[in-house]
């Protein structure tokens, strides 16, 4: 009898969050790679410990992410608490290379010195990396995500860095933006 009773005011209560709509649901909003080429870069063969590092920009565009927004099947006005930037890092030849990767809402003036996160290469081992970085470790990714919350169009730099590298032969880096993925928190009716 004790079972039955337990199992009856599990499901009850299980029935009744449902129905009130207490359960938070994360939905993502895919908004691509906004159009970034690829940025490739060549190594040569030798080493170094000279920092370097390139950037390049892209926007997100207000109109964009209401359209994805739309296009998710999410009505009405949202608030987005994350934004993620996922890419593919790939590397033909062999290197071994620190660097890091990082976001800036101006253009740098300077090298930069540190990224949102490192990355240390390791080829030809590993020829393929896959990186994802959010608002919760890049400043930048954080204060864009408030502005995309105010309606805003926002300009952001993705930066490649390197803080060290050789290479026996010399080796190709390809640097991709594969998708940039902001997520709301919807509640469940």
């Amino acid at each position: 009898m004790k079972r039955v009773l337990f199992w009856s005011a599990l499901i009850t209560s299980g029935i009744l969050l449902l129905v009130s709509g207490c359960i938070p649901v994360p939905i993502p909003i895919d908004l691509g790679n906004l159009g970034i080429e690829p940025q490739v870069f060549g190594i040569p063969q030798g080493s170094s410990t000279t920092l370097d590092a390139t950037w390049t920009s892209f926007i997100i565009k207000a109109e964009d992410v209401k359209n994805a927004q739309q296009e998710a099947g999410i009505p009405g006005t949202v608030h987005l608490h994350n934004i993620e930037v996922s890419g593919n890092v790939t590397v033909e030849g062999d290197l071994n290379l620190e660097g890091f990767i990082g976001f800036s809402l101006t253009e740098p003036t300077s090298t930069p010195t540190i990224g949102d996160i490192d990355i240390k290469i390791n080829a030809p081992q590993q020829t393929e990396y896959s990186p994802s970085i959010s608002a919760s470790n890049s400043p930048a990714l954080k204060e864009a995500l408030n502005r995309i919350n105010n309606g805003e169009d926002v300009t952001l730099w993705v930066i490649f860095g390197q803080r060290n590298y050789s290479s026996t032969n010399g080796a190709t880096v390809t640097v991709e933006i594969i998708n940039v993925r902001l997520w709301v928190t919807w509640t469940a009716w």
